[in-house]
């Protein structure tokens, strides 16, 4: 794993090396193909060949395998730096799976989402891929170990057994390392599950607050809904009694409406005996008495018909008036 430099998205990249090697152990020569080498590797690589001598003799066998181990251990300490960079970005989705209120709403509480689980779950894949190239490194540096064994016995009784020797303590040493961040990568991967569990149990149990509370306001609502409908129903009653009321008070006024109306000839015709239009004059003191009318009653007939006209008048005018409101209100 190497930085890439990048402002956005990951800053580190896997870098896929490939070694091509061969050795002949007859004429002592070792022919090295190294594609997609980091720079500063590949720098240290020329160097280590340069002070034996040139790569042509400073990488021949039986020292062929130290490049191999170079190789690998350039990338020894930022393994650490990448479990590292890990860990960082673990450590917010811990906080919040570590200290997230449960069923005490809070202000200043953690917001968790489900970006959090995808979030983590990327966390997750690079652990994997981590963890998966750090154990096939230790599988090669085992398989390196049986090929130095077997030139260390072809080797045993001359000045390359020490140096066999040496290649052996820096694989242990490497395969050490190694191991270290792997086990590293593995507590990670062992974290970053139970802390998806946490994550995940938490955004239910909030998904199924939040569904109790909507459920609770539905029922609040359908509670109010229900007594609105039954002061309704109250109020629908009350109107009903009262127009019941309203049409026997209806049928009451037309009853006395029509009292009055049968009442009234009879009122105008004593009005008119009771008054001076009319006189009752006796004939003789033996017969009856006559009635005669005045000369004067055509003024209380025009009086009358005046009086009418202007009553009718005035109804008219204030139903005129009445119905340009309503249109002016209409407008």
């Amino acid at each position: 794993m190497t930085p890439n430099g990048r402002t956005t998205g990951s800053a580190w990249s896997l870098r896929q090396t490939a070694v091509y090697q061969q050795v002949d152990l007859h004429k002592q020569t070792n022919t090295w193909i190294l594609i997609q080498p980091e720079p500063e590797t590949f720098k240290q690589f020329l160097a280590a060949a340069a002070r034996r001598g040139g790569v042509a003799e400073g990488l021949a066998c039986p020292k062929c395998m130290e490049p191999n181990l170079l190789l690998l251990s350039a990338g020894r300490t930022k393994w650490k730096e990448y479990t590292a960079h890990l860990r960082h970005l673990l450590r917010p989705l811990e906080e919040k799976a570590s200290f997230s209120r449960v069923g005490r709403p809070s202000k200043s509480d953690f917001e968790v989402g489900f970006s959090d689980g995808q979030e983590l779950h990327r966390i997750r894949k690079k652990l994997v891929r981590t963890w998966t190239v750090l154990e096939s490194t230790i599988r090669i540096i085992d398989k390196w170990e049986s090929l130095f064994h077997n030139l260390d016995y072809r080797f045993g009784e001359s000045e390359t057994a020490a140096t066999l020797s040496g290649v052996h303590e820096q694989c242990q040493n490497l395969r050490s390392t190694l191991q270290y961040h792997l086990g590293a990568v593995t507590k990670l991967s062992n974290y970053s599950a139970h802390t998806e569990k946490l994550l995940l149990g938490i955004l239910d149990f909030r998904q199924n607050e939040v569904y109790f509370k909507c459920q609770q306001l539905v029922q609040n609502e359908l509670a109010s809904m229900h007594a609105i409908a039954a002061l309704a129903e109250q109020e629908n009653r009350t109107v009903a009694r009262l127009a019941e009321e309203a049409r026997e008070d209806a049928k009451m006024m037309r009853a006395v409406s029509v009292l009055a109306a049968l009442y009234l000839p009879a009122t105008l015709v004593a009005s008119i005996f009771s008054s001076s239009l009319v006189q009752a004059q006796p004939i003789d003191a033996i017969t009856s008495i006559r009635l005669t009318v005045t000369s004067d009653i055509w003024v209380f007939f025009l009086l009358a018909g005046l009086l009418v006209l202007v009553t009718l008048f005035y109804v008219l005018w204030l139903k005129q008036r009445i119905r340009k409101q309503k249109h002016t209100k209409v407008c």
